[in-house]
């Protein structure tokens, strides 16, 4: 996988850039993959949009490196909507009910339905740093991606037996993870 970001593109708030993921396999037997995302400063996290305009698939064929770069020049300007879809979560308030409804479904996502029972749901929503415990949609998933994402949530299986969440290491599951919870944030903001 491949991370480009242009600061040309703007921030938003000084706290996060677009950035485009090229994902390609080492022979050239799977269409190369494009999607946009977000990169956050504070955690160093890359946030992927899960929306159809921020994805595109790019088969072997002609000249792959301009179909990339004129694919990556359209898909930059939809950085602005994606600001704007973000602006729009940041005014959403949670109520505590649907932040452990949203953390509960993340973590199904992550985990799957039998292992997300190792973990107690509140885990997923406990902030890294309390700047980022405001209690709107936004913050909400930027806790609950991080969390998941970077592994370390302890809980019991059902032996009995300490578990503790790994992070996410695979280009596959990362992208798919997270795109994943941007769309269930989507349905959230609904």
């Amino acid at each position: 996988m491949v991370v480009l970001r242009n600061t040309n593109l703007g921030t938003s708030d000084g706290t996060f850039i677009p950035q485009a993921l090229f994902t390609n396999s080492h022979n050239g037997r799977s269409t190369a993959d494009l999607r946009l995302g977000m990169y956050r400063f504070v955690c160093a996290n890359g946030l992927v949009v899960g929306d159809d305009y921020a994805r595109e698939s790019i088969k072997h064929v002609g000249d792959l490196a301009k179909q990339v770069i004129d694919r990556i020049r359209e898909m930059s300007k939809q950085s602005q909507k994606v600001f704007s879809e973000i602006d729009n979560w940041k005014a959403i308030d949670l109520s505590k009910e649907r932040r452990l409804e949203f953390a509960k479904q993340a973590g199904i996502l992550r985990f799957g339905e039998a292992k997300m029972q190792q973990y107690d749901v509140m885990d997923l929503l406990m902030p890294r740093r309390a700047e980022d415990d405001s209690g709107d949609l936004w913050s909400t998933y930027n806790i609950v991606q991080e969390n998941a994402s970077k592994g370390g949530l302890q809980g019991k299986n059902a032996n009995g037996r300490r578990v503790r969440s790994k992070s996410l290491n695979s280009i596959g599951q990362d992208l798919s993870f997270n795109s994943q919870l941007w769309k269930l944030a989507t349905e959230f903001a609904e």
